[in-house]
């Protein structure tokens, strides 16, 4: 291996046989190199347009070439160079019997040969990963790559255009598919292109401008998992979920936020009896919460805040019990949480908040041992919430429950059996002597207690327990004490708010 990054050199690189290996990196730094790492060699080899070494580089493209003996991931910077035996991808690598040349074109976009001394090896799958197209039109060229499984275009330079998606019907091993971004609006057979396309299994179209809306008569996406429909724009709106999609039976995981769709909760999504993944966020969604919702029993993850939903929460709940992550926050839901709660075993992260909820929450949440994630606040639960309410929330790391009506009371010597790294607790009832128990949470990053009845002094140790902390918030209380104390506090906090006090 030779490495002779960041010298002065303006002499060619070693060639041909002198080279067994090549890193781009161990020539960086060099006058020979321009600063994105270009090799300019005065090395002929070959012919014609081959002959200053370099034949092509994919400065925007990233590929992941799976062959039989393994994966590499990298940005592919391509070289002429008969005798290198690795091609070496950031840090990753792949050996090859003898790479000898691997051709790219871009009139010829994405023509690929590996020529070995046993002809042609084309057992091969590449993964791209992003491309840049310099008048932001997608190459149809990729149409060329018969053996494609993946391909994310969402990470591209600036949004691309495609007049069509013709280019995709060869893409019969296609399993992946991303379009992010991407301006379809006149791509007006996408539907039809893309359901007969037999290995698509995940689809991802958010923030795409798509054609008017049609229904198809008939749809076939005989392999299709995930869908992706986030952010999506018409070229004249839709207010409702196509229907089209409610034929997806094997669909596991369908997003379609920030569609501003309205009305009720599709009746069709019941048909989607495999869906593990819903999410319908940002919508202007209303009435209350389908009694048929609940019985979606393999879903994982329900998203539905940010819409108009008015009603109770069904006591129904209770038979999701593959729930990890339930999101029902800043809607209009009422009443108390249902008991049967406590059957969410598997339960991480729950967002109920800014919603009008009541009661004691805790005689719900209590058993939710690997809750990790929990928000409340903005709701009108009140109650007295006293150590055995907490003592099986031993996976809490996230805790915010402001903006309701609780008092806390546990003994003086409690130890929490959890851990927190955010704790919102804005208006409690903490006081009136601080929280002694709050020194054991000494990973706490953001600490918000204003207005919670504390009005003694802020103890000793307070300033060094939270040395990490990032935001600390006391204000509205009747803290006392001399200001003087304040120079304790480390320089690595970014926003002390003490205000509303009675320091001097």
């Amino acid at each position: 291996m030779l490495n002779l990054s960041y010298n002065h050199l303006n002499v060619k690189i070693p060639t041909r046989t002198q080279l067994q290996t090549f890193y781009v990196s161990n020539f960086v730094g060099n006058i020979l190199c321009s600063s994105n790492g270009k090799i300019h060699s005065n090395d002929q080899i070959g012919k014609g347009s081959d002959r200053h070494g370099v034949i092509g580089q994919l400065l925007s493209m990233a590929l992941l070439f799976k062959f039989n003996m393994g994966e590499v991931f990298g940005l592919v910077h391509i070289y002429r160079l008969d005798h290198v035996r690795f091609l070496h991808c950031l840090r990753l690598r792949f050996k090859l019997k003898k790479w000898r040349t691997l051709t790219w074109t871009w009139k010829s976009v994405l023509r690929f040969k590996f020529n070995t001394s046993y002809g042609y090896y084309e057992d091969y799958e590449a993964y791209i990963r992003s491309i840049f197209a310099a008048n932001g039109t997608i190459p149809s060229q990729i149409g060329n790559l018969s053996n494609l499984v993946y391909l994310d275009l969402s990470n591209s330079l600036e949004p691309l255009f495609a007049e069509n998606l013709d280019w995709l019907s060869s893409l019969s091993k296609l399993e992946y598919l991303h379009l992010g971004y991407a301006n379809l609006s006149n791509s007006f057979d996408w539907l039809h292109t893309l359901q007969a396309l037999p290995s698509l299994t995940d689809l991802h179209l958010s923030q795409c401008t798509l054609p008017r809306y049609s229904q198809p008569s008939l749809l076939n996406f005989s392999s299709l998992l995930t869908l992706d429909l986030s952010f999506t724009s018409y070229s004249s709106a839709i207010s409702s979920i196509p229907r089209w999609i409610f034929g997806l039976r094997k669909l596991v995981s369908l997003q379609f936020s920030y569609n501003n769709i309205q009305g009720p909760i599709p009746d069709g999504i019941q048909n989607l009896t495999l869906l593990q993944n819903l999410d319908l966020t940002f919508n202007s969604l209303s009435s209350s919460i389908p009694e048929w919702l609940y019985g979606l029993h393999h879903l994982k993850s329900l998203s539905i805040e940010f819409n108009k939903l008015n009603g109770t929460i069904s006591d129904a709940l209770g038979n999701l019990t593959s729930l990890v992550e339930l999101h029902l926050s800043n809607n209009q839901l009422e009443g108390t949480i249902p008991t049967s709660l406590v059957n969410l075993t598997s339960l991480v992260e729950l967002d109920l908040s800014n919603n009008q909820l009541s009661e004691n929450p805790f005689e719900s949440l209590r058993s939710l041992s690997k809750l990790s994630y929990l928000e409340i606040e903005g709701n009108h639960f009140e109650g007295i919430i006293k150590e055995d309410h907490l003592a099986n929330l031993t996976s809490l790391e996230v805790f915010y429950a402001s903006g309701n009506n609780f008092t806390l009371k546990v003994g003086p010597n409690w130890l929490p059996t959890f851990q927190l790294t955010d704790l919102d607790m804005s208006s409690w009832q903490l006081g009136p002597n601080f929280p002694s128990w709050i020194q054991s949470q000494n990973k706490i990053g953001y600490l918000h207690m204003p207005n919670t009845g504390i009005s003694n002094s802020i103890p000793t140790w307070f300033w060094e327990t939270f040395s990490q902390a990032f935001y600390i918030n006391l204000t509205h209380n009747h803290i006392h004490g001399e200001l003087a104390t304040t120079k304790r506090i480390p320089i690595s906090i970014n926003t002390v708010d003490l205000s509303r006090n009675h320091l001097c």
